[in-house]
């Protein structure tokens, strides 16, 4: 009997740990499945907490550039007040030196005009001076033209004079001699009138004829030459 009572207890046993190994198999598998759905929890929070460190990364980069553009345009707004400080200092230096400047250039063309006005005058005092120092050279030329001619005139009248004498060549000429000395004109002007008036330096005769004897007789003694006045 205990052999047997032995037996039925063992194949209750056996069957005891078959029951167990069937709920112990349910039991790992379920375990299995929930290792691998925690190793999948595991896998998406890291891969989160990586997201997040990430994203902490970038949103500590982004505030430090936040801060820095900050900085930087705080910097720049300041470096802007003082351009434009020195932008007002400067116009107002530039405005002054202009004020100086056009003063001073005013001032050179107020010089420069009166020096200008001192060289005008100058130029027309030498200017009249210039005219009257021709005039006075044209007319001592002149005079000494007139008085070369008159020389020779002298000699060429006084040698028609000669043979407009009785017994001489040109006495039946009708010779009365040069035109100026026929009239009466003072000593002093007579040089004058002369080269004004060059008609007085004519030899004065009674006809064409007689003048036509009086340019033989200059032609034949090669005395030079002469005007005449007919008075036919």
């Amino acid at each position: 009997d205990f052999q047997a009572k032995k037996a039925d207890e063992e194949a209750q046993l056996e069957k005891i740990m078959e029951g167990l190994q069937e709920a112990t198999a349910e039991l790992r598998a379920q375990l299995e499945v929930a290792q691998t759905n925690l190793m999948v929890q595991e896998k998406a929070v890291a891969s989160l907490q990586t997201e997040k460190e990430s994203v902490a990364t970038t949103v500590s980069l982004l505030q430090s550039r936040a801060e820095k553009a900050v900085k930087t345009r705080t910097q720049q707004e300041e470096k802007l007040q003082k351009l434009y400080a020195d932008r007002d200092a400067l116009r107002g230096t530039v405005s002054d030196l202009e004020t100086h400047k056009n003063a001073e250039l005013l001032k050179n063309i107020q010089q420069r005009e009166k020096i200008i006005q001192e060289c005008v005058q100058e130029e027309n005092k030498l200017s009249v001076a210039i005219r009257e120092a021709v005039t006075s050279a044209e007319l001592a030329k002149a005079t000494l033209q007139s008085q070369q001619s008159r020389t020779g005139g002298s000699v060429l009248v006084h040698k028609l004079m000669q043979a407009a004498k009785r017994g001489g060549a040109l006495q039946a000429a009708g010779v009365h001699g040069r035109l100026g000395d026929l009239g009466t004109i003072p000593s002093e002007y007579d040089c004058a009138i002369s080269t004004a008036c060059g008609m007085l330096e004519s030899i004065v005769v009674d006809t064409a004829a007689g003048a036509q004897q009086c340019i033989s007789f200059l032609r034949e003694f090669n005395l030079g030459r002469a005007t005449f006045i007919a008075l036919d």
